[in-house]
């Protein structure tokens, strides 16, 4: 699956899967022959405070990284319970694709 995500041809990018906060893209990956849908996501935010409808956050930060970081610290835990996860740029932007 990361290879799968990490080296498949990126076809046809969607509108944003309407789950979560952070809107990623959904886009149709295809590698020996295999089509699959993958997650694309940029986030890169920083904030000094931000704002939510729950309340304030100081120091508040977002990042595509956490995701990546996630799933490697899962594989060393070997929790077998965290979906793949992998580093690729994606139209010049730094990204996670997930499976």
């Amino acid at each position: 699956m990361e290879e799968f995500l990490r080296l498949g041809k990126i076809g046809a990018q969607k509108s944003s899967i309407p789950k979560g906060v952070t809107l990623p893209q959904r886009a149709t990956l295809e590698y020996k022959g295999m089509k699959h849908d993958a997650a694309i996501q940029t986030i890169e935010i920083s904030e000094a405070l931000h704002e939510t409808t729950r309340g304030k956050e100081l120091n508040f930060r977002d990042s595509w990284k956490y995701n990546v970081a996630g799933y490697e610290l899962a594989k060393i835990l070997e929790l077998n319970m965290v979906p793949p996860y992998v580093e690729r740029r994606v139209g010049g932007h730094a990204a996670s694709l997930s499976w």
